[in-house]
């Protein structure tokens, strides 16, 4: 049994129910109704018990016909659930979320066991403690309920040299053997990356030798060698294992394979397209998706068709290369702008910040990032040349008469703004090129502001 504090339960709910209902108390709903959870698809199940205890928080009664890690039919009634309208919408989908989450992990653990232990019998695939974020409980339990089992819970609960400890000694084998000294009751496990590394350290003694993304026929021939001199060390297999593979590393003979606890794979899909976005580490990536794929009937379904209306009406103005769903885009038809000033910003983002203060009475051309050699991106790449041909329409044309560089105070900007700078007075000697000014920003004590700041505002000053 594993230990599930009503502290984490609260939390689940916490997250969809902070406060209360609006929907369901402005419509007035009364009475009781049921609500009942079945699997879409035929196979192991789980997360049950979680949600019914989901379920009895708000003060539900529930009726579980099916436990974590049982077999059930699709469309089988899995748990039921009675009460109020208020009571079933604020449990329901965060009671739907923890069985869909947790039966996929759980199938999938199953599916990966099942083929290792029809290879090797005598195996064990164990899940590591890489675990979306506040999904560990969750993720444990799925994994147990599929027939894994812990391979760490944390850094508590089990001794694992990786090389990031051993880099950190000047005597490896010592603070090994001082940690086994200390711990004599657990067992120590070493991390190695070659077959002669885990040799070495099986001669010294340690209980555990876990192999990193060994091949299967290094891994094997490994597990003979060490098991002919050390019967009795635990060979480990980790790093890249996954169900396409298990069975090949199965056929090893080693002890354990670790591999993280996965999520199905659209859910990861999701989960690494949003780690794409700008600002969005792992961590937020996965809070964003979970948040997504809980308010499905709302969050989700209204970001898919902003996206597709995005992929398919948005395009770039022929004119300035900002972002619009049209040939030209509003700014370029505004017949009210000054055609003899023409501002050059990094990105769309930057332009609207530029036209939100008011301040500017011309028009704008968009570059697509800033310059970066080291990544590969020249001119071309952020629109040089369409930016010229502008230019030098409005030049012939005799109406373009500055051209504001407007580029980030960064090396990548700089550099971009000095490029810009330089091509733009070669080419048309006669027009005035300028860049923004740099200084002290508004409401800023000067004796709080970094030197950089207060000497460009020095070198930038101006009449009274």
């Amino acid at each position: 049994m594993l230990r599930i504090p009503q502290s984490y339960i609260d939390e689940l709910l916490e997250g969809d129910w902070a406060l209360h209902d609006v929907t369901t108390e402005g419509m007035g709903l009364k009475g009781e109704y049921v609500v009942t959870a079945w699997p879409k698809e035929t196979g192991i199940v789980a997360g049950i018990e979680i949600a019914e205890r989901v379920f009895k928080t708000v003060g539900l009664r529930t009726e579980m016909l099916y436990g974590d890690g049982d077999h059930a039919f699709m469309h089988s009634p899995i748990l039921r659930a009675w009460g109020t309208p208020e009571q079933l919408h604020a449990t329901y989908k965060v009671a739907q979320c923890v069985m869909e989450y947790s039966t996929g992990i759980a199938r999938r653990t199953h599916e990966m066991v099942s083929i290792a232990r029809d290879r090797w019998g005598r195996i064990q695939v164990a899940g590591t403690r890489k675990h979306f974020p506040g999904g560990k409980i969750l993720s444990i339990a799925a994994l147990r309920a599929g027939g894994g089992i812990i391979h760490r819970a944390g850094i508590s609960d089990s001794i694992l040299v990786f090389d990031q400890h051993r880099t950190l000694t000047r005597n490896p084998v010592h603070a090994v053997r001082r940690l086994m000294a200390m711990e004599p009751e657990r067992k120590v496990c070493v991390e190695v990356d070659t077959p002669e590394d885990g040799m070495f350290w099986a001669d010294k003694g340690v209980h555990i030798i876990q192999c990193e993304r060994f091949t299967p026929e290094v891994l094997a021939a490994f597990v003979r060698e060490v098991k002919a001199k050390h019967p009795h060390v635990v060979v480990n297999a980790a790093g890249g294992i996954n169900g396409d593979n298990v069975g090949d590393y199965a056929d090893t003979r080693c002890d354990v394979l670790v591999t993280s606890i996965r999520l199905s794979p659209a859910v990861e899909s999701l989960v690494k397209a949003l780690g794409k976005l700008p600002g969005y580490g792992p961590r937020s990536a996965q809070r964003a998706a979970f948040h997504l794929l809980q308010n499905r009937d709302e969050s989700l379904d209204e970001l898919a068709a902003a996206v597709e209306r995005v992929r398919r009406g948005v395009g770039r103005c022929r004119l300035c290369n900002t972002f619009t769903e049209g040939d030209i885009c509003p700014v370029c038809l505004d017949e009210e702008r000054d055609p003899g000033l023409l501002c050059v910003v990094e990105s769309t983002a930057d332009q609207m910040a530029l036209d939100a203060s008011l301040a500017w009475p011309g028009y704008y051309f968009v570059l697509s990032g800033r310059l970066s050699p080291v990544n590969g991106i020249g001119p071309a790449d952020i629109g040089m040349p369409l930016l010229l041909k502008r230019v030098g329409a409005g030049v012939e044309e005799g109406v373009l008469r500055e051209v504001v560089v407007a580029m980030s105070y960064t090396p990548e900007g700089d550099a971009t703004a000095y490029y810009l700078i330089d091509a733009l007075k070669k080419r048309w000697p006669q027009l005035r090129v300028t860049r923004l000014a740099r200084g002290l920003p508004a409401g800023i004590e000067i004796e709080y502001t970094d030197l950089s700041t207060i000497a460009n505002a020095v070198y930038a000053r101006r009449d009274a």
